[in-house]
């Protein structure tokens, strides 16, 4: 027996077809696996710049570039409105950290 339902459309919460979530599109996997080909001579030219650019600014911008890519961008202050907090939380996630890593024992 086959129920038919006069609701059209899915659920809250229910997904139908499309990609799995976190799934990158095609043309995203694409560009994202011509720029892997690419990335160590990138870093090799970032190093070269970062040493022997001519330009000031252009040695800094290499140098942050190389470190933003070894150490992560630094967090980035935000100013919240006291008439605010009261309906806010924080949320604190941890990547690339081993839970031994986390203990304070």
């Amino acid at each position: 027996m086959v129920v038919k339902s006069s609701r059209r459309g899915s659920q809250p919460g229910e997904r139908r077809g499309g990609r799995a979530k976190g799934t990158q599109n095609k043309s995203t996997a694409d560009v994202k696996a011509m720029a892997l080909i690419h990335t160590e001579a990138a870093m090799k030219e970032l190093a070269r710049l970062a040493v022997e650019a001519e330009s000031e600014p252009a040695r800094v911008t290499a140098i942050k570039e190389l470190l933003d890519r070894a150490y992560g961008r630094p967090g980035q202050a935000v100013d919240i409105d006291a008439r605010f907090a009261g309906s806010m939380h924080t949320v604190i996630e941890m990547f690339g950290v081993r839970p031994s890593d986390t203990r304070s024992d």
